[in-house]
Order: C-alpha cells, then structure tokens, then sequence
C-alpha cells in the first residue's frame, strides 16, 4: 500500500512537471510562433519524413534544428521499415501518406547511438519475454546476418556500432520496397538517406551511396579521439587520415543533397515553411 501510494506521488510530480511545461510553452514560446501556428492550423506541407528510434534520447526536430510542419516523424522501436509485401501497417501507411499526400521529396532512416533495439538485436534473448518486441526485431535480423558474416570485431562496441550502420542500409532496402517509394526514385522525384546520430557528440555520421560506408559530418569531433568516423568496417581498415576523413564528409554531403538530373539543397533550420 505504502509503494503504490510513493507511485502515486511520483506519478503526480512528472504530469505536474508537464503540465508546467505547456504552460510555459504557451506563455513564452507560443506568442513568438503564433504567426506559424496559424498557418499550421489548416495545412501541413514537411519536406521530409523521417523515420527514426522511439528513443527519448532522439529528438530530430531538435538536432536539425527544424520548425512545426518541416518534418513528418514516425517513430518505432529501432527505426525499423518492414518490407511492403511482408507487413503493411502503421509504417507502411505513414509512408505512403508523406510520399502520396503530402509529397515530400527527402526521407531519411535515422539511427543512433547506444541504441536498445540493436543491443537486443545482438542478443536476443536479453528480449525474449517481450513477445511484440521480439517479433518486430526480426525486421533487423537481415543487418545482424550481415554483421556475423562480414565483419571481424569482436568487442561489444564495436559490434554495436557496426550493427547500428547495417541497420540503417537494411531499413532503406526495404523502403526501396514500397510501390510509392520506388516509383518516385524511378522518377528521380524523391531522394533517400541514411543518418546515424551520436547522442554524445551531437554528431551525425552520413550514408555514402557510392561507398555505402558513413562518415561524419564533424569529422573534427573524431580528430579530437573519438571513434573513427569510419567505424571498424568489412575488414577494419584502422585510421582514415583528418584530410581523406574530410574529403569523404564533404562527399557525403554532396550525396545527401545531390538529385538525381540536378543539385538541391534545403534549409533545414529557421524560417517560415
């Protein structure tokens, strides 16, 4: 009785502190966007969905810097996309709807650092009572094939991070399967992209298309003795010079705003939509 009543106050203390903080939201923040709010309040027009973890950690309107109604968000338990002719839910149907109905021209497959899913990925039983969860990892298993029979790490870590990387490459795969996607990338109308987000950094590591490897996109922050922006990789290559690590961000970026016929770019932060 005593516990439930502890539950009780601590339960009230955390929808106190929300509470707090839609008022605070309302007083401070609201009035400075009411103008964008306005024009929210009857259409929507985001550039680009994102798909990326449940993760409370991961927030990608934070780190892009992104206003309401730039993004579409779906969030799921390792920012999973099953395959079009395998599952059709709420993915599925949240792709199709950015794609068909609000048209955007990016989607990105976010993953990230220390992530849950791919921990348990790597070790499935630590899951196994968690029968939904165990059920929607399977969507992930293609990537931890790829990682037992490629690559030669063996520390925990390392094998985390490279599973992390092959996650994101087999989550576009099977974005590739879905009709809408893939007639607009047939179009050339719509660009793909695969980001991993360091949660202690702040950084973001970049899918290469042509290397299919990720580099950074603060190749300084591994110059200062973080891990290698290459990762270990097929093979483990060991350190990647600061101006090869460099050249191969400025690549990537390139790539991440490149399109098929013609160079695009697109202001991520600030600014009405």
């Amino acid at each position: 009785m005593l516990r439930r009543s502890i539950d009780d106050i601590k339960q009230v203390t955390v929808m106190e502190k929300l509470i707090k903080g839609f008022e605070l939201f309302r007083k401070v923040t609201y009035p400075t966007k009411q103008r964008l709010f306005k024009k929210l309040a009857s259409a929507q027009a985001p550039h680009t969905l994102v798909i990326t973890c449940a993760d409370s950690r991961v927030v990608p309107e934070y780190f892009t810097s992104s206003e309401p109604g730039q993004l579409f968000v779906v969030r799921n338990v390792g920012n999973i996309v099953p395959p079009y002719a395998q599952f059709v839910g709420g993915v599925s149907a949240a792709i199709e709807y950015a794609v068909v109905a609000l048209g955007v021209k990016d989607i990105v497959i976010c993953g990230h650092s220390d992530c849950g899913a791919m921990k348990a990925t790597l070790d499935p039983k630590s899951v196994e009572s968690m029968n939904a969860v165990s059920a929607w990892l399977r969507h992930a298993e293609i990537a931890r094939h790829v990682l037992e029979e490629n690559y030669k790490e063996t520390d925990v870590r390392s094998r985390l991070r490279a599973l992390t990387e092959e996650n994101v490459i087999a989550q576009l795969d099977h974005l590739r399967t879905h009709p809408s996607v893939a007639a607009r990338l047939a179009a050339g109308k719509i660009a793909i992209h695969g980001w991993i987000y360091d949660i202690e950094t702040a950084d973001i590591r970049l899918l290469d298309p042509e290397t299919r490897r990720f580099v950074s996109l603060m190749p300084d922050i591994d110059d200062e003795g973080g891990e290698d922006s290459e990762g270990g990789g097929k093979g483990g290559n060991g350190a990647v010079s600061k101006s090869a690590t460099r050249k191969a961000a400025e690549s990537a970026k390139s790539a991440a705003l490149g399109r098929v016929g013609s160079a695009r770019s697109v202001a991520y932060a600030g600014g009405d939509l």
